[in-house]
């Protein structure tokens, strides 16, 4: 992942750390812990007025990349914390409500993926 801030331009490249009208999708060795961290230390290094060149979609604001990427991620993360603190089964993760995002191209992919890969990671923590 491979970013850049410009600022002569106010231009940030955001490589795979931010997206825009695309449902970023968490492979199988990615850690989304550190994701959030990197993205956290990406957004304090840039002004907030910024134009944002993300890894996929259309290029935006600051504002709308960290709500169409953190706070997707982070929503995700509290639904499945939920399920993982009562022991809940993976295929309880399937029915998180994820319709906000439907809009987006396709959603349909990475949608299941990300919450089970973020349940298998917790529930790995949770049994260590």
């Amino acid at each position: 992942m491979t970013g850049m801030y410009i600022p002569s331009l106010n231009l940030l490249f955001t490589g795979y750390l931010g997206f825009n009208e695309r449902l970023p999708g968490l492979l199988h060795d990615s850690n989304f812990r550190e994701w959030i961290t990197s993205f956290d230390k990406m957004v304090a290094s840039v002004p907030v007025d910024i134009t944002v060149i993300p890894g996929h979609g259309t290029p935006t604001n600051l504002a709308t990349s960290k709500r169409q990427t953190y706070d997707y991620f982070v929503d995700l993360i509290n639904a499945v914390e939920v399920i993982v603190a009562r022991s809940g089964t993976i295929e309880e993760v399937d029915g998180i409500d994820q319709s906000k995002h439907k809009n987006r191209p396709v959603f349909n992919q990475p949608a299941n993926a990300n919450v089970r890969h973020i349940y298998k990671a917790l529930m790995a923590q949770k049994n260590k």
